[in-house]
């Protein structure tokens, strides 16, 4: 039919930055994308008790949630702790990590 315009994506910074453009011998951009992260086994371990918090606070929930049940408002307020947990693991995952990338570069 006519003009084929290649899809983008968001985090494409240019559409031809594929498998063809490295086979012309470009390298692959330094930064986040090239560095090894740490496994989040060994980040957990360097917070347990951070971590061992939010699965405090996940536990609770679920234990409220299971003896109020469903109608109660408590079942549906408990779910409140137990996203604002995971959200917060989450980023202070992401933050282990980028300290420990940040550690390793001045080495």
């Amino acid at each position: 039919m006519g003009h084929v315009v290649p899809v983008r994506s968001g985090r494409d910074r240019d559409w031809r930055s594929g498998p063809q453009s490295r086979e012309k011998g470009m390298r692959m951009r330094s930064g986040r994308h090239g560095a090894a992260r740490p496994p989040v086994g060994v980040l957990i371990q360097q917070e347990r008790l951070d971590f061992a918090l939010f699965a405090l606070i996940i536990v609770v929930a679920l234990v409220s949630m299971v003896f109020s049940g469903p109608g109660s408002v408590v079942f549906w307020l408990a779910f409140v702790p137990i996203i604002a947990s995971g959200v917060l693991a989450f980023r202070r995952i992401e933050h282990l990590s980028r300290m420990e990338l940040r550690d390793s570069e001045l080495l």
